[in-house]
């Protein structure tokens, strides 16, 4: 009798854990499969999508061609001007304390040769540029600052031939040790 009950309770047992398992854990599985798939095929979707538009709207570094930012990398080198590159732009960090007596516009004849250099690279590239004038906490360097960004923008216009609608300065306030003054290719 006893196993009779035993085989009993185990045949009980087979047959709930069969019932659990197409009633409640197969569905939910095959739920999750679909859903996974589904996941994929939107993945899949959502790249094509991004590889269509990234290819109808054009970067604007596009101008900026892997040539000619390798010559300005090579010919700047010597100059130590930081250059940064992102998919939009490229900046290059004019070094004021080697182009510029303290507290004056125009630059030194050191500075002369160095600006020469960077704005006949800079000039070679087509598109916007754009003149940055990040100004610190000390309201006295703003002016001279300003007046430095009004010299290589004009420099570049008279002396390189680039179109005045093509150079514009922009002027912004920064945090303390990020002053300077940046030339961005767009």
């Amino acid at each position: 009798m006893r196993s009779f009950i035993n085989s009993l309770i185990v045949l009980l047992l087979i047959i709930m854990a069969a019932i659990l398992y197409f009633k409640e854990y197969k569905p939910k599985t095959e739920r999750y499969d679909n859903l996974k798939r589904e996941e994929k095929e939107l993945m899949d979707e959502l790249n094509r999508l991004k590889v269509k538009i990234d290819s109808l709207t054009p970067k604007k570094n596009d101008k900026i061609t892997k040539y000619s930012l390798e010559m300005i990398k090579s010919e700047l080198k010597l100059d130590s001007i930081r250059i940064w590159e992102s998919d939009m732009s490229v900046k290059l960090e004019v070094d004021e304390g080697r182009i510029f007596d303290k507290g004056k516009r125009i630059p030194t004849e050191k500075g002369e040769k160095i600006l020469y250099k960077l704005l006949s690279n800079v000039s070679k590239i087509g598109g916007d540029i754009t003149i940055e004038v990040l100004l610190g906490e000390n309201p006295k360097d703003y002016e001279i600052k300003i007046k430095r960004a009004i010299e290589i923008m004009n420099r570049l216009i008279k002396n390189h031939s680039k179109d005045e609608n093509n150079v514009k300065i922009s002027v912004y306030r920064t945090q303390k040790g990020l002053e300077g003054i940046n030339i961005e290719l767009e």
